[in-house]
């Protein structure tokens, strides 16, 4: 069974400087819950599964095939997560990006049989994790859609999950 560690950024909307410290009186609080000790009694090297995303208050997701909001500083931050590593997704969330998402392994899971230049597909989720395994990653990134997320929720795929919460 797999343990999973929230790590939780809130912020208003002040933004940090370089120092990573808000200017104007932002808050930034990093909540990391352990789920399960497993991996801290029994050390091992296996692949993290993380989920990365962000909620509005309402606890939306995406809006309408997008993002309901617009911000620079979590896109570079997912960008500065993502980056050289391995990103799994579901079908519609890769046709919402429209592309494959340059510098990392994109992995999409899908029931089609279809080909995605730049992309590797497959047809479940777990079939996405072993290819993730043999390229030797060391942490996996579910980047959505609520389809995917809950899946590996449900089935308790996931380390941790680096969640961003929208004040809008």
């Amino acid at each position: 069974m797999r343990g999973a560690e929230l790590v939780w950024p809130t912020r208003n909307e002040a933004q940090p400087n370089r120092e990573g410290v808000a200017a104007g009186g932002a808050t930034y609080i990093f909540i990391v819950l352990i789920v399960d000790f497993y991996f801290y009694i029994f050390p091992t090297f296996a692949m993290k599964i993380s989920a990365i995303l962000a909620v509005g208050k309402g606890g939306e997701i995406g809006l309408n095939g997008g993002l309901p909001w617009r911000s620079k500083d979590d896109m570079q931050h997912f960008k500065n997560l993502t980056s050289e590593h391995c990103i799994l997704m579901g079908m519609n969330t890769y046709n919402s990006i429209g592309r494959p998402l340059p510098k990392r392994t994109n992995i999409v899971i899908t029931s089609k049989n279809i080909q995605l230049e730049g992309c590797h597909v497959f047809h479940s989720v777990e079939d996405g994790i072993k290819f993730a395994e043999s390229q030797n990653e060391n942490e996996l990134f579910i980047i959505g859609g609520l389809s995917i997320y809950k899946y590996c929720q449900e089935k308790g795929l996931l380390d941790r999950i680096y969640l961003t919460k929208f004040e809008y």
